[in-house]
């Protein structure tokens, strides 16, 4: 599996923007929302075609104007809560797509805020590639707190986050893209995290140069971890 990413904080992105803008390069913001993806940056103010719900004790997704990085709306997984013990569970969204067998080079990217009282151990962000039938295919992403010294910090804001993919291995197929925000157990602290601007184009319409994209970290190795930290916090 050939799988690319590159992490960009919001400011860093937007000064990237305006400098490749100069020089004539296209950017995302300059891609309608509808591509191979419908409806990926909310803006019709209904979820549809997205499917949601949520597992354990987690609410269902929400559509918010608290934030965004496209428009007016993002969607919210979770939702803000006390840094106290919650019962483990999932705020998920998922779309069908299909990629094209003749597409080059198809480049899923899209933004994330994540908010935690957690460590990632505990409370995490995903995004996943899923078959039909909703068996995985891929994990693409896995994000939260990653504390050096396994402590949590209440209303933890990792600030909006984008990242790009290249899903060229997965040409010709259907599949289910799927974002989830969970309380790995019961006990977590609690997770929300904002999705926003999903889009699957051609490569050259991202705003990637090909130099750059040439620079792209590879596959990144499944995170694994053990059980052992406990996670704790000091009221502010």
């Amino acid at each position: 599996m050939r799988v690319k990413k590159h992490l960009l904080v919001r400011w860093g992105f937007a000064f990237l923007i305006l400098a490749l803008s100069a020089w004539g390069i296209h950017t995302t913001a300059s891609v309608a929302c509808d591509t191979l993806v419908i409806n990926g940056c909310f803006e019709t103010g209904s979820f549809a075609p997205w499917r949601f719900g949520s597992t354990g004790g987690m609410p269902d997704p929400i559509l918010t104007t608290e934030t965004a990085v496209d428009g007016k709306f993002s969607v919210r997984l979770g939702e803000p809560v006390a840094p106290v013990e919650q019962p483990g569970g999932a705020a998920w969204i998922s779309q069908t797509i299909y990629l094209p067998a003749d597409m080059q080079e198809p480049i899923l990217t899209f933004s994330y805020r994540i908010v935690t009282n957690d460590i990632i151990h505990w409370a995490s962000f995903r995004a996943k590639l899923l078959d039909r039938d909703g068996n995985p295919v891929a994990l693409l992403l896995r994000d939260g707190y990653n504390s050096p010294d396994n402590i949590a910090i209440p209303h933890n804001d990792l600030g909006w986050k984008q990242v790009w993919f290249d899903l060229s291995a997965y040409r010709g197929r259907t599949l289910r893209l799927y974002f989830e925000s969970r309380n790995e157990f019961d006990g977590a602290l609690g997770i929300w995290t904002y999705v926003d601007g999903v889009r699957l184009v051609e490569a050259q319409h991202t705003f990637l140069p090909v130099a750059m994209r040439n620079y792209l970290p590879g596959a990144t190795p499944t995170p694994t971890w053990t059980p052992t930290a406990t996670a704790t916090w000091t009221p502010t």
